[in-house]
């Protein structure tokens, strides 16, 4: 009789896992769903997102065939960088990794493939509160062991409002490509700032990093006999830039980023520094000035400036 009654509950406890991870799949959705205006009232959504992160190379192969414009999934897998060929380490075949546009409160659900053979890796979550999920974090050793070479972990929080960004907090992965946007936004009656602007597309982001033509590798702990140095060799908006030869005086001639703008409206732009220079960056449009509305996912006194500067791991 106890043992029937044990079997009894052994398989309703399988059952009632069955039944609550065919609810879970049945309400994931892919997270280019997920990038909607954001309307009060409107119940959660769960975004999921499968990125697999691999060694890949720029100017490869499908660069002969088309040029990347899509900021959420990898339709053209072309890195361009600055023109010039190297290795790095990618999400998806693309850089900046996949942005993650959802509004607050919606849970992302990321399944994270390490396809990198030797490295170990994870993925760190610059600026979301993590509020009862902490152990996704994504700090190797400390929130969570590192995934190892071809094993797949899964990452789950809810968003809170605000502009955010993702990368590797294994060793210096972070420089050599692992990093994407993460934004946040709340429906426009409930936007303190909502008054300042008249459109928040999902196209304005405004992701900047630094670029190297090596891996980081070689630049620490430096070289005694021979100076490599750490400055970055160029600067890379939204993974596009150009890069001049001193040497030979040729500048490459890759595609920059193309920001489209009507005359008359107020844009709001998200500003992301994810440069790792201990240097400042400074920013500006030439003939226009420019209101900061937000820093660090907290709005502040709108302030009227003609140039930014920022440090690395800010954003606004």
């Amino acid at each position: 009789m106890v043992q029937s009654r044990f079997s009894l509950l052994v398989l309703l406890t399988f059952l009632c896992i069955a039944r609550s991870q065919d609810f879970t799949a049945q309400l994931l959705k892919p997270g280019h769903e997920c990038v909607r205006e954001c309307k009060e009232g409107e119940s959660p959504m769960f975004c999921h997102y499968k990125f697999t992160v691999e060694l890949y190379q720029t100017l490869g192969a499908p660069c002969d065939l088309c040029h990347p414009d899509d900021k959420f999934t990898s339709k053209c897998p072309c890195i361009l960088a600055d023109g010039f060929e190297r290795t790095l380490l990618a999400v998806n075949k693309m850089l900046p990794a996949p942005s993650i546009q959802v509004c607050a409160g919606d849970r992302i659900v990321v399944d994270v493939t390490n396809a990198m053979e030797g490295y170990d890796t994870t993925l760190h979550w610059h600026g979301l509160r993590q509020k009862n999920t902490q152990y996704f974090d994504g700090v190797p050793m400390i929130t969570q062991c590192p995934i190892s070479a071809g094993q797949t972990f899964r990452y789950q929080m809810i968003t809170n409002e605000g502009t955010y960004f993702y990368h590797t907090h294994s060793g210096l992965q972070k420089f050599d490509g692992i990093e994407g946007s993460v934004i946040a936004r709340l429906p426009r009656s409930q936007d303190g700032a909502a008054h300042l602007f008249d459109y928040d597309l999902p196209e304005h982001v405004v992701f900047v990093n630094d670029w190297m033509h090596t891996h980081i590798e070689s630049k620490f702990p430096g070289l005694r006999t021979r100076s490599t140095a750490q400055q970055p060799t160029s600067i890379l908006i939204n993974g596009k830039g150009r890069w001049t030869d001193l040497s030979a005086g040729n500048t490459t001639t890759t595609p920059l980023e193309v920001f489209n703008v009507k005359k008359g409206y107020r844009y709001r732009f998200r500003m992301i520094n994810s440069m790792t220079s201990a240097c400042t960056l400074g920013m500006r449009v030439i003939g226009h000035n420019l209101t900061v509305i937000t820093t660090d996912g907290e709005l502040v006194r709108p302030q009227v400036v003609d140039a930014i500067h920022s440090s690395a791991g800010k954003y606004m």
